[in-house]
């Protein structure tokens, strides 16, 4: 059934978020998440998602570039969990902010890369 919506999930060409929502079975133990990723739309920007495997957090942030936000609900303690991600997201010069919750992690990703120096050059504004 999941596969069959999400088949025609693409046909339809206004949609810009999706939520999953499935606290006893995550989606991935139904469909294979690489099958999952290939058929998001390009105009879907949000994803609100339970996880059942935090490396699928890794995993849909990477294939699903075209994405702008995305909240991963828990039903299993994440706090061990959280700090090896953020770091992926740094490691990986992913620009992103986000908000931790007990039972969630929301992540909003910017499209724009923004390359720091540590340049000591003073720039002079004039009005």
């Amino acid at each position: 059934m999941i596969k069959e919506f999400l088949n025609f999930l693409t046909s339809l060409s206004n949609v810009n978020s999706i939520e999953i929502f499935n606290r006893w079975h995550g989606i991935f133990s139904s469909i294979d998440i690489e099958y999952f990723c290939s058929i998001i739309p390009k105009t879907v920007k949000h994803l609100d998602i339970d996880i059942f495997d935090i490396d699928n957090i890794k995993s849909l942030i990477e294939r699903l570039e075209h994405l702008s936000s995305f909240k991963f609900k828990f039903s299993f303690n994440k706090s061990p969990f959280i700090k090896n991600i953020l770091q992926w997201l740094s490691n990986k010069k992913i620009n992103s902010t986000y908000i931790l919750d007990i039972h969630y992690l929301s992540i909003w990703i910017s499209s724009k890369t923004f390359h720091q120096t540590n340049s000591n050059k003073r720039v002079k504004l004039t009005s």
